[in-house]
């Protein structure tokens, strides 16, 4: 994955600290890198140099998150991701 020329610039102002997943704290993993992963795991797709946006898959699970946080009063810690092309109902939550 490439990144902007000015990402250099850009870090100098982002704080440190660790990025919160669910069993574990990653320091020294930045913004970028989360977009990294995001994208590795089809989650979301280049459109220029500078913007990403979401993939289909991407929206899938977007939504399926916000219905968990939502309506069943669920976090991110405790949400799974539904199965690709799942139930769009939300039951498989």
């Amino acid at each position: 994955m490439t990144w902007p020329a000015d990402v250099a610039f850009r870090r100098m102002f982002w704080q440190e600290g660790p990025t919160i997943v669910r069993d574990a704290e990653l320091w020294g993993h930045t913004d970028l890198d989360v977009l990294g992963d995001l994208a590795a795991a089809g989650l979301l797709e280049h459109v220029d140099e500078a913007r990403m946006s979401f993939s289909a898959r991407g929206l899938e699970v977007r939504a399926a998150l916000v219905r968990h946080c939502r309506q069943r009063g669920g976090n991110y810690a405790n949400f799974d991701p539904p199965a690709a092309g799942g139930d769009q109902d939300g039951s498989e939550l």
